[in-house]
């Protein structure tokens, strides 16, 4: 069975824009050919910035026939007594592109009806794959495109050439005025002219490629920039630790060369992160440590050439660099003329968000919330007074030109600024920590004002975005809620802080403009989506899915205990008694459920003895049971609770019947069994969200 490899060639692209597309292209493409009864045996992408490509192996030549039946109207209604077809038999024919003397009966649930078998001879794979191939590659997505010669045809770059084979021959289509063809073209300066290609084999492809000086394969190239990257990094026993960069680079280039340059020693008089800014998020350059973890004076530029023979790609990378390091030394003696706090002041001209106010504003609020997050942790007067400076120094670097360059580096120029102000080393460190984690699986805040000021600003960021009307959408969350709201699962769990969400939110509502209303429902907004996020965060450490939800419906208000709870649940799970802990917990919760009952059981209106056993037992070891859970000793609690009730309950519903006339009577068994589910759905898990026998896939 044929290839398929399907190469676009354009102007260069974005690096960030290549790997998205790439999925995109290869997930499209297998659905659609499956779809079309044309599976491929194993698919490949590759991509350079100059090429996206895409490649099936193992193709049908000819799309497999397939048989066809519609259902259509009872025989009563298309033929008559005499079985002679009637309008609704020919109407239905017609429809279904049939003779009507080949219309089939057979009997159904609903009596004798009409079907219409049609048998559909495959098509040929070549003449298929011409028509879904360019509307497959017009959907491809992309955050930007552009379009040129046809406004209506878009795409992240101009598309030069299309080479399009099945087997040795053409796919013949067009899209953007281009012709599919064969044609590829090399390297753009060492070996720019078109080479034709003979066949889909991507191994041919490959190869006739890297003569021409691209390496089409994205793993290859990483892995030989990673090999040089160490060549040079030896001497000073380090590796690159920018796997992130590497990714980046990766996609800037097709023929990689890894040439090392130097610049100044003058420049490391500036803080390294600022050097290391501008060598990364300007030039792609890889920064160079000693074995301490030092800035040195050297970097390495990952060029699209080969080789360096007279030193002209150094020197010229050299030559911007130290431009580069020139504004920021500028910057950073300039800044440095104004105080850090002289700066607060003129937060009030900057604005936050309309409804929202200034970083003025922000930091007012960001200040009250870490002096109630400090007192909730029984901070000391004089780290509260520290914690309150930092609150609102932390927005301020913000107005400096370092930041503006490079808008990276909030925070990280606050904690410098600060410093070279001669503000309390702790004051400083929690400037550039509150913004931890600053992506998911980020270093968090490491100093205690750090971890309670990085708190706080995320408790404001949500609470008046939410309040503003600024929820994140399915496609769209641009103030990052979804990462502020894991960043504080984590510096909770991960520090173990004790505190409770609720009225860490009610006081952050309530520091919010009074322009922005009072709505009844917004805590509850926001809760049900710390819950969305808390559930998948546990999903991702690999906590069952219905352990999760039987776990958040006891409460999560309280994270830490919430984690404690789930890791109970998650061990008793494992335990030979577990079903029989689910079926008290789930069978006293379906007798309860929706009835219009209040209050405890009375003793007086127990009326047999399996009821008051189980009344007996309650009152018992009720309060033991409670105290073990309040103690977070939720496995002994739970295995309490299960050796207590696990075989009177049983008994109870084996022999008492609830639903008896006298209406006391039986409120009072409702109660009883109310009262025993509570007992540990409400303070552990509501087990009746478990699922036994195995797992069923998260709904």
């Amino acid at each position: 069975m044929p290839d398929l490899l399907v190469e676009l060639g354009t102007e260069e692209m974005p690096a960030d824009a290549i790997a998205p597309a790439l999925a995109a292209w290869r997930k499209e493409t297998e659905a659609v050919l499956a779809a079309q009864r044309l599976p491929a045996a194993s698919w490949r992408v590759a991509a350079t910035p100059r090429r996206l490509v895409l490649h099936a192996a193992g193709i049908p030549e000819v799309q497999p026939g397939t048989v066809q039946e519609h259902s259509g109207p009872p025989k009563s209604a298309a033929f008559d007594a005499e079985g002679r077809p009637t309008r609704v038999a020919e109407g239905f024919a017609r429809k279904q592109g049939v003779p009507v003397s080949e219309i089939q009966f057979r009997n159904t649930a609903r009596g004798e009806y009409c079907f219409a078998v049609r048998r559909i001879e495959g098509r040929d794979a070549h003449e298929i794959l011409s028509e879904v191939l360019p509307a497959v590659i017009a959907r491809l997505p992309f955050t930007k495109s552009m379009t040129w010669r046809d406004p209506s045809q878009r795409f992240v770059r101009p598309v030069r050439t299309i080479a399009a084979l099945f087997g040795p021959k053409v796919i013949p289509f067009e899209s953007w005025g281009i012709r599919s063809g064969r044609e590829v073209l090399g390297h753009p300066f060492l070996s720019p002219g078109p080479l034709s290609l003979e066949s889909a084999e991507f191994d041919a492809y490959r190869e006739r490629l890297r003569e021409r000086k691209v390496i089409v394969d994205p793993g290859e190239r990483r892995s030989i920039i990673e090999g040089q990257l160490e060549g040079l990094l030896a001497k000073y026993g380090v590796g690159h630790g920018q796997p992130a960069l590497l990714e980046e680079v990766t996609n800037l280039v097709e023929w990689p060369q890894a040439i090392e340059g130097g610049f100044s020693e003058e420049f490391l008089r500036v803080p390294g992160e600022v050097v290391e800014a501008a060598m990364m998020e300007h030039q792609r350059y890889f920064p160079v440590h000693d074995r301490g973890g030092r800035l040195v004076n050297r970097f390495i530029v990952i060029s699209n050439r080969e080789g360096d023979p007279r030193g002209r790609i150094r020197a010229g990378n050299e030559r911007v660099l130290r431009a580069r390091l020139a504004d920021a030394r500028f910057f950073w003696e300039e800044d440095r003329k104004t105080r850090l706090a002289d700066r607060v002041e003129g937060l009030k001209s900057v604005l936050y968000q309309e409804k929202l106010g200034s970083y003025h504003d922000r930091a007012g609020r960001i200040a009250a919330m870490a002096a109630c997050l400090g007192r909730s942790q029984g901070l000391p007067a004089a780290e509260l007074e520290k914690l309150g400076r930092a609150a609102w120094l932390c927005k301020a670097d913000l107005l400096t030109q370092m930041v503006y360059e490079f808008p990276a580096l909030q925070g990280v120029m606050g904690r410098e600024y600060a410093t070279a102000d001669g503000e309390p080393t702790e004051v400083a460190q929690a400037i550039e920590e509150h913004y931890r984690p600053r992506q998911a699986g980020g270093n968090l805040p490491e100093s205690a004002l750090g971890t309670l000021l990085a708190l706080a600003e995320k408790v404001d960021t949500i609470g008046a975005c939410f309040a503003a009307g600024l929820a994140p959408t399915a496609s769209q969350d641009p103030y990052g809620l979804r990462r502020q709201t894991l960043g504080i699962i984590r510096i909770v769990l991960e520090k173990k802080l004790s505190l409770a969400l609720t009225p860490l939110f009610q006081h952050e509502l309530a520091l919010l403009p009074e322009s922005l209303g009072a709505r009844a429902d917004l805590l509850v907004e926001i809760r049900n989506f710390i819950r969305d996020r808390l559930y998948h965060f546990s999903l991702d450490a690999g906590y069952r899915y219905d352990l999760v939800h039987a776990v958040l419906a006891a409460g999560f208000d309280d994270l830490l205990d919430f984690w404690a709870r789930l890791d109970a649940v998650t061990a008793l799970s494992a335990e030979p008694e577990w079903p029989a802990l689910v079926e008290v917990v789930e069978r006293t919760c379906k007798i309860a459920r929706g009835a219009a009952i209040a209050g405890e059981p009375e003793e007086g209106l127990l009326r047999e003895q399996p009821e008051r056993r189980v009344f007996e037992v309650y009152q018992r070891h009720g309060a033991e049971i409670e105290k073990l859970f309040r103690a977070g000793d939720y496995r002994s609690g739970a295995r309490l609770y299960h050796r207590v009730f696990a075989q009177t309950v049983h008994d109870f519903f084996d022999k008492v019947f609830v639903n008896v006339e006298d209406a006391g009577v039986r409120q009072n068994r409702l109660k009883l069994m109310r009262a025993v589910h509570r007992l540990f759905a409400d303070r552990v898990a509501n087990l009746v969200q478990v699922v036994l026998g195995g797992q069923a896939p998260p709904s």
